[in-house]
């Protein structure tokens, strides 16, 4: 008979807070036909630049919250830096899946996007992992008698 595993009412507290906040996580794109979609980050891939660090690139892959017919899955990959995110504009490599939403010429070359984060919570997850890809530590100092937390490179 298979064991069950019961958790104790403070684990499943636990658990359903990070829950919680993962939902938060969601961000909005426009793939360039003016039409701004709900997304999630997928798959995510770290590419580091040894020479100049704070333009280290974040390539990741976005699932659509809602599903229709016309958009079942956002097909190509997509590639961040940290100041492109400031801006709320991202590079997006479509593949062939995606021709009805882009040029068909333009098939296998970027294209700007226009990303951005719907909440607050979202946008200091993206912000925190920039910071790790360029190598920031986590530091936290008073000020106004009120936490202020941050990465810099310096600990």
């Amino acid at each position: 008979m298979p064991r069950t595993w019961n958790p104790s009412p403070q684990a499943l507290e636990k658990m359903l807070d990070r829950l919680s906040r993962l939902h938060a996580l969601v961000y909005e794109v426009d793939l360039g036909d003016r039409i701004p979609r709900l997304v999630r980050i997928g798959e995510r891939l770290p590419i580091y630049n040894k020479i100049r660090p704070d333009m280290n690139m974040l390539a990741f892959r976005l699932e659509p919250l809602v599903l229709t017919p016309y958009l079942s899955e956002i097909g190509g990959v997509f590639y961040a830096t940290r100041l492109g995110v400031q801006k709320g504009v991202v590079s997006w490599v479509p593949d062939g899946s995606m021709a009805h939403l882009s040029d068909a010429a333009s098939l296998g070359r970027s294209q700007k996007v226009y990303f951005s984060a719907t909440t607050d919570q979202a946008q200091l997850w993206l912000e925190r992992r920039f910071a790790r890809l360029v190598g920031a530590r986590y530091r936290s100092h008073k000020m106004l008698h009120v936490d202020q937390y941050e990465y810099t490179r310096e600990p």
